[in-house]
């Protein structure tokens, strides 16, 4: 990807470098718990958990869930993630900052710091 930009670097923000995870999606800000606990009660009757077989911490958020949905002959529903963003999204808006994970704020902070310092390298 970054040899795609090479000569504008600061045109492409890789998450991963953020928040010094590997492989790393927007998923992986918001957390296995946050996003477990809303995808279980998009479920319904199955619930997913996460064990070591499901991947590595070098394999993204999402990546660990389908490996877990596929041990567990579980379908995702289609467009499963949007609708988690969705209802955290929900969820948040009417929640106090205080009661969100404070290393999911952190990791935000990061993000936010990093998309502003770009934003005041840009040159117009």
């Amino acid at each position: 990807m970054k040899e795609l930009y090479k000569g504008q670097e600061n045109a492409v923000l890789m998450l991963s470098d953020v928040i010094g995870e590997e492989e790393c999606e927007i998923e992986d800000i918001i957390g296995e718990e946050t996003i477990l606990l809303i995808l279980n009660d998009l479920l319904e009757n199955t619930k997913i958990q996460l064990i070591k077989d499901d991947g590595s911490e070098d394999n993204s958020l999402v990546d660990r869930i389908k490996n877990a949905a596929r041990r567990n002959n579980v379908e995702l529903p289609n467009g499963w993630k949007a609708e988690v963003a969705r209802q955290i999204v929900t969820q948040w808006s009417k929640t106090n900052s205080n009661d969100i994970l404070p290393e999911i704020l952190n990791k935000a902070e990061k993000l936010f710091k990093e998309l502003m310092k770009r934003f005041d390298e840009i040159e117009l």
